[in-house]
């Protein structure tokens, strides 16, 4: 029970202390500056008796965003964000002389993104909740793929310094692409931190 109370009260004084901080936060004239990285390896391994099969993925991703409030909880800005993926396989299988045979393949897809954003936070007591939809012209490098790409993204600022934020979200983006034509519906759940340039400092 002793735990538990601690638990309780450690819980109370951080959710007090981001309500401090938060106050201040979203005022006319202050910046943010936030954004995120991602990297991620998988690797697919297939036996049988005839070949063997092994695909390499490699992602990584970074995401920095910078926003102004033109008014007290409305922000605006822009952001910017840069994707590398690469597959690499290797295939291994015997011919009819019984003579083995590798085959490798390596393809590297390196996209960059850039937009405006508008975000408006609802002010609550040590959660700071927002609804954002962003606009990002996408382009693949070193081809003739382009595309227009539309985010929406909810999520909270918790507050744990009075200019450091973290930042859960929940995304949902819808994408249409040329050369060639495709359509790409994407759902994103992650986390970030948001850092809040306040204007009297």
């Amino acid at each position: 029970m002793k735990t538990f109370k601690i638990t309780v009260l450690l819980f109370l004084s951080f959710l007090f202390n981001s309500a401090l901080f938060s106050q201040s936060a979203i005022k006319k004239g202050n910046y943010t500056l936030s954004g995120s990285a991602s990297y991620s390896y998988s690797k697919n391994i297939m036996d049988n008796e005839l070949s063997d099969y092994t695909l390499k993925a490699y992602n990584f991703g970074f995401s920095p965003a910078f926003g102004f409030f033109i008014s007290n909880n409305l922000l605006v800005g822009g952001n910017i964000s840069f994707n590398y993926n690469e597959l690499n396989s290797i295939s291994t299988y015997r011919n009819i002389f019984g003579t083995p045979v590798t085959l490798e393949n390596k393809s590297i897809r390196r996209h960059f993104a850039l937009g405006p954003d508008i975000r408006y936070y609802f002010t609550s007591l040590g959660f700071l909740p927002f609804l954002e939809f962003a606009y990002n012209y996408s382009k693949e490098l070193a081809t003739d793929q382009y595309g227009h790409v539309f985010n929406f993204i909810g999520g909270i600022n918790y507050f744990i310094s009075n200019s450091v934020a973290l930042e859960p979200f929940i995304g949902y983006s819808f994408g249409k692409y040329k050369n060639p034509d495709q359509d790409l519906n994407t759902f994103s759940v992650g986390i970030r931190v948001n850092y809040f340039i306040l204007k009297n400092e």
